[in-house]
């Protein structure tokens, strides 16, 4: 019980970050890598510590 109720919350914190990077690349028109923004390299690095 325990560790589905920390799986769900792990992969809705996850799919908030991945749509949080999709909607930095989309206002900043990045589509490959972080085009040297500090904001979309912030968000790619959160999303990517979350998946570790």
């Amino acid at each position: 019980m325990t560790t589905t109720i920390y799986a769900s919350l792990s992969e809705f914190l996850i799919v908030w970050l991945s749509l949080n990077v999709i909607k930095v690349r989309r206002t900043k028109q990045v589509s490959v890598g972080d085009g040297g923004d500090a904001e979309l390299k912030t968000a790619m690095a959160a999303q990517s510590n979350a998946l570790e």
